[in-house]
This record gives structure tokens, sequence and C-alpha cells, in this order.
């Protein structure tokens, strides 16, 4: 079963792709009946209509037409396949027939999405210069100015350069902010007029508590319905000149740090600040808030450190410990300040940028809630922040009305160029009665819709709701349900009746229901179908069906993001213990053995590689927080559970490619450039694949590390083929060079955020990125000859691969 060809058509990934008929079978599989969902998979060949969706009728279901369902052609009738109720055809489908179906009855239309454009209406009813005729988005930026002035420079050069590509009719804003906040009024053209709020109000109990979010939109006086909002939010087209004479004129906060001390930064007010602007002008408008944070807040609420260098900066074991005091009231400042932005449909990003930490660890939920994006590097001035950030603003063109285009007939292109950027994103799910979502794992929040009946009362990740807020959606933004078998009654699978009687239960069935808005106005509503089969897993047949369904690549991913949000919501779980005992249930559970013989046992060909992807998560980022600060567990944490499987599979596993020598045999022409291109070959990830006479390259997703061997180092370092000693022999080498660099850069095309480039050789300081990844095995190396080898052994506490699979053959076959 080709499961990334069937990803392709749903975007779709299922751990089980066939399920058992019962819980407690269900409960025995150990791995979780988990559904990997990418809501915008495939989005220029899906099916489209543009006309509403039709609905079932039955209150608690709502289901979508969809081409599971049964249609009765004569009496214009159909019967919804998750709640059996038949439902009439409104008099728009009567000239149906089983010759002329609609699109979404097509057999292949299994994913379908409805367009319609959203009726055009001023924000918040405003009657001002800032309304657009259409619902353009808009962008507040919200600037650290206390940070050095080279970084500062970085970030308004990318702004304007940002602002000059953006569609014209998009309302942008501007706060910043040092030891105190200020927002500036942008429509006020006489000089650069601000609003200043305190920010060190920590030590005032009284100020503090009444500085809320109301309590700034008040002291803000906007009034929308008598052009208020101009004041702060302005259209690009009629402001950009004097937007970037704002930011040009923005300089280093003049409030210098104290001796021994932290700059005064309160970064907490600014988001608080913030998101009160927003609310004030643009409530349930299309909005982005943008905070470039370049340290950690010290003052105000929000803070995450003292200013005095004296204190420390909170660690893994000080959070355990209960040593940082200001962790927890940080944590409820910023979900309080998410769900203000969840409920306005403003999506919250996060671009920070510092060689310290800067309270990631706390702030992260306003990009899990709001569905923002979260960058974190280590100076503004780096590539990571760079393409990053353009990489947001992703434009293309979409076709224009056919009566448009008789209008502008002197116009070269017929197109409108829009954001691919989306907002206010929402996802529900609906199941047959077999069924029940027990929760949803990713970048969501919940909206407590409980009045369906495919609840499930196991809680696992976010639950207890069929309904969840996405808020800005991505290309590849990929969600993880999991799901629980209804059935309860074990009788029904005890034997040949039971699975007599459950063959009018065959399959069941799985809508995912996706609603957002584009950038251009438009309101989509994208609709997943899926049949599950069901088998009874006590026969053969039913046994062989559900290991050929498993998807082990899926399956680890789950598995990942399970350990992730262990880790986020226990106090101090045991996650080596909890997934070693996940691995060794589930290989006793579907292994072949002879109890007490480990040369006897042998898995199943689609488990093969599930023991290596389990040896590699328990070594990765998202289990040991050893020598990681919080702020990036916190970061790779956030990204895993926005990524699909591929990319968390490279998170978890890395890849590893080689580019070697390209044998006499092939000739390499030094003037073309396409013809005998070096390709990399995917190699093991072995001390072994390390050769003097190679370069490797390995993706982690956060780095790309280029490894070059001593003997390609110094043959660089020498630059052989300039040398007219060797005339043309050498000509090859420079094109062995350019091969991973050229990868590279496709590689960071396509991946966001944007990875960090590493170049290092063999011995040097920074090979430890491209080690510490690598199987410790030193074993294999063992007898071959000194120049084919790469010095430095490797010593770790870690075992190897091959011990670990000893190990786990030990446990399967001797049953505790």
């Amino acid at each position: 079963m080709n499961f990334e060809e069937a990803e392709k058509i749903d975007g779709l990934r299922l751990s089980w792709n066939v399920w058992p008929t019962t819980r407690l079978e269900q409960v025995k599989m150990v791995i979780p009946l988990g559904v990997m969902y990418t809501p915008l998979m495939n989005q220029q060949e899906c099916f489209r209509c543009e006309y509403p969706a039709l609905q079932c009728r039955k209150d608690s279901c709502q289901a979508i037409l969809s081409p599971w369902s049964e249609v009765d052609w004569t009496n214009k009738l159909w019967v919804c396949p998750l709640c059996l109720t038949r439902n009439v055809f409104p008099p728009s489908y009567n000239h149906i027939s089983p010759q002329n179906m609609p699109s979404e009855l097509d057999q292949n239309a299994t994913t379908i999405e409805y367009e319609q454009a959203i009726p055009v209406g001023n924000p918040a009813g405003a009657q001002s210069t800032a309304t657009q005729a259409q619902q353009s988005p808009a962008f507040l930026f919200v600037i650290d100015t206390a940070i050095p002035e080279n970084e500062l420079e970085a970030i308004k050069a990318s702004i304007e350069q940002t602002l000059a590509t953006l569609p014209e009719d998009c309302l942008v804003g501007l706060i910043t902010f040092g030891k105190h906040v200020n927002v500036h009024e942008i429509g006020y053209t006489q000089c650069n007029k601000c609003i200043v709020f305190r920010g060190d109000i920590h030590n005032d109990e009284e100020k503090l508590k009444n500085f809320t979010v109301d309590r700034i939109k008040h002291l803000l006086e906007v009034q929308p319905m008598q052009t208020g909002i101009a004041r702060f939010f302005q259209p690009i087209a009629d402001v950009l000149s004097d937007f970037n004479e704002i930011l040009e004129g923005i300089t280093v906060d003049q409030w210098r740090a104290q001796r021994a001390c932290r700059p005064d930064k309160c970064t907490g007010v600014a988001c608080q600040v913030a998101v009160a602007l927003m609310e004030a002008c643009l409530p349930a408008y299309n909005g982005r808030i943008m905070l470039f944070s370049g340290g950690p807040p010290t003052v105000g609420p929000g803070r995450v450190v003292e200013s005095s260098l004296a204190k420390h900066l909170r660690g893994h074991r000080d959070i355990v410990k209960g040593k940082a005091p200001l962790y927890e009231p940080a944590c409820k400042f910023y979900n309080a300040l998410s769900n203000r932005c969840v409920s306005n449909s403003h999506v919250f990003d996060i671009f920070a940028c510092s060689l310290d930490q800067l309270g990631i660890a706390e702030q992260r939920i306003m990009c899990d809630n709001t569905g923002g994006c979260l960058v974190l590097s280590d100076t503004f001035t780096t590539s990571v922040f760079e393409e990053s950030f353009n990489g947001l603003f992703y434009s293309y063109e979409v076709p224009v009305e056919d009566e448009a285009k008789d209008g502008d007939a002197d116009e070269e292109a017929f197109g409108q160029t829009v954001l691919a950027m989306t907002f206010n994103g929402e996802i529900k799910i609906r199941c047959s009665r077999q069924i029940k979502v027990s929760g949803c794992m990713g970048a969501v929040s919940s909206m407590n819709e409980t009045s369906t009946t495919c609840i499930s009362s196991n809680e696992v990740g976010l639950g207890q709701t069929t309904k969840w807020s996405i808020g800005g959606l991505f290309s590849n933004t990929t969600l993880c349900f999991l799901f629980d078998v209804a059935n309860t009654d074990n009788a029904s699978a005890s034997g040949n009746d039971g699975a007599q009687n459950n063959n009018n239960e065959e399959f069941g069935y799985i809508q995912f229901i996706t609603s957002y808005t584009t950038s251009y106005n438009t309101a989509i509503t994208r609709v997943t179908t899926i049949g599950i089969e069901f088998v009874n897993p006590l026969t053969k047949v039913g046994t062989d069906k559900i290991i050929g369904g498993f998807d082990q690549e899926a399956a680890a991913v789950i598995l990942a993001r399970l350990a992730t949000f262990k880790a986020d919501s226990e106090f101090e779980p045991d996650l080596l213990r909890w997934a070693d005992n996940s691995l060794i249930k589930l290989v006793q559970k579907f292994s072949s053995f002879t109890k007490g013989d480990i040369h006897s046992f042998k898995l199943p060909r689609e488990f093969l590689l599930f023991p290596q992807f389990i040896y590699y998560l328990r070594r990765s980022q998202f289990i040991q927080v050893f020598n990681y600060s919080p702020d990036e567990t916190a970061f790779f944490r956030a990204t895993l559970l926005r990524e699909n499987v591929t990319n968390g599979l490279t998170m978890v596993q890395p890849l590893l490619h080689a580019f070697d020598i390209p044998p006499p045999e092939v000739e390499i022409d030094d003037e073309d450039d396409e013809q005998n291109p070096i390709v990399g070959e995917e190699v093991l990830l072995e001390l072994s694949s390390r050769h003097p006479e190679r370069i490797l390259l390995l993706d982690t997703f956060f780095h790309l590390v280029i490894w070059y061997g001593r003997k390609i180092a110094k043959w660089r370092e020498d630059k052989i083929w300039l040398n007219e000693e060797y005339g043309h022999e050498y000509v090859w080498f420079k094109k062995l060079l350019l091969a991973p660099k050229q990868e590279c850069i496709n590689r960071m095309s396509t991946k966001f955020p944007c990875p960090n480039l590493i170049e290092c050789d063999e011995d040097s300081g920074q090979e430890r990125f491209l080690v510490a990844k690598l199987n410790p095995d030193n074993s294999k190396t063992v007898g071959n000859a000194p120049d084919d080898l790469a010095t430095g052994d490797v010593w770790s506490d870690d075992v190897s691969l091959k011990v670990f699979m000893d190990h786990l053959k030990k446990l399967a076959v001797n049953p505790q």
C-alpha cells in the first residue's frame, strides 16, 4: 500500500488503515488509531464548487454530502452515511441523475472545496479611509528596540522589503517597545505621533491589576464609527512612504541597561497593547500581530527573568523543581492574551532572535492557539530570519471573473496577486456510530462543541469537543486526530458468529470539515470524507489486513506527537520508559517467535523500520532535553505539532546524503552545468558513512549540515581545479563542491521556518552537529584501512542501534 500517494489525494495518513471491531482489541494494538490530516494539501487539483454545501438535516450530525452517501435518484433523496438520516435534495438538485451527478457525488471527490465570496463589509462598521472595498488582511508590527543597532536595521529592512510586495489594500500598523511601549499613530501625517504606555509597572500591584486589555482599549480612545481606526491602521497604498519614514526614524531604545543588568524590556506589555489595539480597531477581522523579539522580557507583566544578571534564566530543572517563580504567572498571562486573539480571529506570530533565551517557552502558547508561526534564530541578520519572514508572505495569482476580463481587455495579464496566507480557520469532525473522536494534537484551541454524539470519554490531546479553532493555516499545517472504537462489547468479536453479525458495519466513516477565509475575501469550506474498514482481529484474515494497513512512518510521528503532548501537559513524565514499553508491547503483539529463542524473532515487513524510528525518537530533542534550553525545546515541539509526516519523520530520524567522487568512466563537462549533475545518494545514519573522500549532507529539518572529509577539505583549500599543473583533470571537483550547496538551496526553499545552514570539516568543532545525530556504533569501522576512515571515535552514553535491537528481541521473546 503506497501511503504517500494516497496522502497526495486527501492529505491523510493513518497509523492503522484497517481498524478492529472492539475497543479491547484496539487497546491491544498499542499504537493509537491516529489520523494525520493536512487541510490544504493538493489545493490546485481539488474539486471546487461555487455554491453552498448540502448538509444533513439532523442537528447533531450536519455532515456534508459525499461520495459515500447513498442516493435515491427517483425520489431525489440521499442517506447520510454517518447517521443514516434520509435527506431530501433541494430544488436546485432536481436535474441530477446517474448520468448527471453533482461534483460532490463523484467517486474521486472524496475531498472537495466549496468557495463563496464574503459579503463586503466595513471592519467594525468603520466609515474611514482605512475601510477598503475588499477585506484584505491587516498587519500589526511589534518591534523590539532594546537590541543592537545592526539587528534593528535588519528588522526594518525586512519589513520595508515586504511592504513593497504586499497588495496595496492591506492595512498596516506599528508598535515599538523597549522599557516602554510606543503606539504609532501612522494616520497623523504632520509628525511622528505616539501614544506611550509605561512598561515597568510590575512593582505596583494596583497598577498591574488595573492594566487590562479592556483598560488599554479605553485609553486608546478608538471610535470606529468616527474614523478612529485610521489613526493606527492605514492601507499600504496611502501610507507607504510615510510608514517607511517612521521605520527609518526608529532608533535603539534610549533607556540603557544599568551596570550588571539586562536591558529593560516590556515584551508582555507590548503584546497586551497589540492585542487591545487589534481588538479595538479590527474585531473579527483578518489580521496578524507580528512580534519581533530580541531578548527576554524583564519588566512588566509576562516577564520571565529579573533585570539583574545575578538572576539566571530558568532551565528545565528549575521549572520541574519549582525554582522558576516567574514561569507560571507568565504562562497564564500569555494564555489569556491568546484567548483574546482566538475570539477575534487574530493570528499571533513570533520572530525571536537572540543568543540567549527570550521567554519562548512561556510565549509559545500565543502561536499555538492562534495558528501563528514561531521562528527562533541567533540574530536578525541571519538567513533563517530573513528567508522565514519573506516566506510567510508568499503570494500567487488568482484568475479574475470573465466580466472583469472584458472590462480590462487592454491589460496583458488577467489575474490578481493575493497572499497565500489564510485566516479564521476552523475544523470539525463528524463520525459514524462505530467511531468516537478522542482529541486533537496540534496548533489548535477548543471551540467546546459538545452537541454531537461522536465524542469519546477517553480524552487524549485536546478533546471533549468535535470542533477546533486553527486560526492561521499554512500549506504544510498538519493536525493529528486520535479516535476510539465505539463498540465495547467484546462478545461481537469472540467468534465467527460475531463476525457475521458485523457484516453490515464493515465500514465506518469520518468526515473532516475545514473552513477558512482567504486573503482575497473568500470563504472556503473543504470537506474530506474517508471510509475505514473494520475487521475481526481474532481471525487470521482480519489480523493480516490490520498488519498490511500499518503505516509505520505515520505511527512514529503520531507517537512523537503524543510524547510531546505528554511532556507539555504532564508533570515530569518518564517518556523513555513509556516509548520503550509501547515498542515492546507492539512487537510482542505482531511479531512471530518461539518463546525464549531470540533467533526465531521475526517482524512483519510493515513493521521492520518502526523500532529504528523509536530508537531515534528516544535520542531526539523531543524527549532528551539535556543541553537544550526551555526555549529551544518549546520551538522544536511547536514545529513538530505543525508539520506533516514526511517532515516530522525527518525531525525524528534525520536524512543523510553522500556526495562521492564520480567514477572515471563518468565524464563531467565543466561548461554544461546541467549535463551529468552530481546527485547525492541516501546513506545510513551511521558513523561508517563518513569517509575522507566524501561530502555528507545531513538534514534534521532544523539544520542542514554539510560535512567535508579531510581529503575533500584539503583539495578544496588547495583549489585543485584551478591548478594548471593538473590541467582539466579536476574540473569535476568544482561541481562536487557545488552539488550539496545546491541541494541545500532546494531544501531551504521548501521548509518553513528556514533551516540553519552549517558547513564543517572533519575533526572541526562544528562536526558535532553531524556526529550527535549518527548511530554511535564504532564496531562497523574495525578492520578498514586507516586512509579509508574518518578519524575520531565517538564516545557516547547512548547504546547503538544494534544493541538496542538485541535487547528488544530479548525482551520480546521473554515476556514478563
